[in-house]
């Protein structure tokens, strides 16, 4: 449906056909938040962006970068998604930094 749309490129469509497959947590995720928003903007989004990462990550090197110490808040979450919290964590508190959630927004 989105590759028809012109929203995921082929690539992009295959990329998340094979992490449906597989169970992806981040997907699961993102649909467990539009069950209870009914936001379908912000999962077609929250799709989209995990696809852009899958084709990114198929083509990159195996060796993930270290994100700089007092880095912005990307840099940060990616060094501690990485090491301290599993897929599903990481996925969550992506999507609430996404969706701006206040209660992330206050820490």
């Amino acid at each position: 449906c989105l590759a028809d749309d012109g929203k995921l490129s082929s690539s992009e469509a295959r990329v998340v056909a094979g992490l449906l497959q597989e169970g992806d947590s981040r997907l699961l995720a993102a649909y467990d938040v539009y069950v209870d928003s009914q936001d379908v903007d912000d999962l077609v989004d929250t799709i989209i962006r995990v696809a852009k990462r899958g084709v990114e990550a198929a083509g990159a090197p195996s060796a993930p970068e270290r994100a700089p110490a007092g880095g912005d808040f990307a840099s940060v979450f990616a060094e501690m998604a990485a090491t301290q919290l599993t897929e599903v964590e990481a996925a969550a508190l992506q999507l609430c930094a996404a969706r701006k959630d206040p209660d992330l927004a206050a820490v």
